[in-house]
């Protein structure tokens, strides 16, 4: 299947899904599933980020690659076609990582990785070139390799990723590969006034998308709704007027560029956000477009929720379709909780998902 095959699909199924959640008894009838399953590979980290508390946490036995198989057959049989995204900690820790590759390669999955770049040789873009990965997504916080290595917590990080960028854009073109390099940023107090330039950086470079969370409670630790007074990374009173000169920034450059994938509405919440301290919109989309799988086979609808079943030992769609389930649910809808800011769980208006639709098409023309 050529690339541009697959984003077609890839869009219209991210479209037909999200419409089909809107009907009533749409999981009892089969109809609303996940687009996404996020698998956590390793929880093992090489970074000591200001917002995760993953790397201080007990490191659990990374999934082997026969079990990594096996989840991957579950959810194909159940799912057909769906997006698969690997995380970690930093998945390209392991060192099995080529044949991880080949597992997905060899069922024709839309693959992509999240990674922090430091552990990507020369060697290793040429690989994930050449296995007919989807896209790679870099964590980068600033274009100032002092503001980065300070919010990832190690000196000679940023030269890292950026080495680790130009190898793929090189093997990319080396080998005509329509491999999506994107960035995943993180909107804090140090560095508000780098993510135009950062933005910017990404389009002078040809990078394929950049998406802008704004900081929440740490990753991986217990939800504490007053997490925010002694953060020292949060947007405060005082910095609102520069937080709304990036809102205007970056919705100037979305109405010309398309490489921003979030949207207008999500960014103008972002001043909700931080200033009221509140989820600023309707509903959380956890645990429905979006699934995650841990390193030990638990399936979760929400980060910070228990998880509804175990997918080694368990079937997938009566995971997905069984009372535990519909109990997260019901409490995913109930929550007030920040977290759901998130550009994962920021549920689009109809005109929003087809306006992404839309523009998915046209970048595949």
């Amino acid at each position: 299947m050529s690339r541009k095959t697959t984003i077609i699909k890839n869009a219209f199924m991210n479209f037909q899904r999200s419409v089909f959640r809107s009907i009533p008894f749409s999981i009892e009838l089969g109809l609303h599933k996940p687009v996404t399953v996020v698998i956590d590979i390793t929880r093992r980290c090489n970074m000591q980020c200001r917002f995760c508390d993953i790397w201080k946490g007990k490191q659990d036995r990374d999934p082997s690659l026969s079990e990594i198989d096996l989840m991957i057959n579950k959810l194909e049989a159940w799912l057909g076609d769906f997006q698969l995204s690997f995380l970690g900690g930093e998945p390209f820790l392991r060192r099995d990582i080529s044949d991880i590759l080949k597992i997905s390669a060899e069922k024709g999955i839309t693959t992509t990785f999240t990674t922090n770049g430091t552990m990507i040789t020369r060697e290793l873009a040429d690989q994930l070139v050449s296995s007919g990965v989807y896209g790679i997504n870099f964590s980068l916080d600033s274009i100032s390799a002092e503001k980065h290595d300070a919010l990832r917590g190690m000196k000679g990080t940023y030269d890292k990723v950026m080495k680790a960028i130009d190898y793929l854009r090189e093997s990319k073109l080396a080998h005509s590969s329509q491999l999506q390099i994107g960035i995943a940023s993180i909107i804090c107090k140090d560095n508000i006034d780098d993510i135009p330039l950062l933005v910017d950086w990404a389009i002078e470079n040809k990078l394929d998308n950049i998406w802008i969370a704004p900081i929440n409670g740490n990753f991986d630790s217990s939800f504490n709704e007053d997490w925010y007074e002694d953060n020292e990374l949060w947007i405060g009173p005082e910095d609102m007027s520069r937080l709304d000169d990036l809102i205007q920034r970056l919705k100037k450059i979305k109405k010309s560029n398309k490489i921003i994938i979030n949207t207008i509405n999500q960014m103008q919440a972002m001043k909700t956000y931080f200033s009221l301290k509140k989820f600023p919109f309707k509903k959380c989309l956890a645990g429905n477009s979006m699934i995650g799988i841990r390193v030990n086979g638990d399936m979760v609808l929400c980060p910070f929720m228990g998880p509804v079943g175990n997918l080694l030992s368990d079937d997938p769609k009566k995971i997905w379709m069984g009372d535990r389930a519909e109990i997260i649910r019901q409490e995913i809808s109930d929550c007030k909780k920040t977290c759901g800011i998130a550009f994962c769980f920021y549920d689009k208006t109809f005109i929003e998902k087809v306006a992404r639709f839309k523009a998915i098409i046209d970048s595949s023309t």
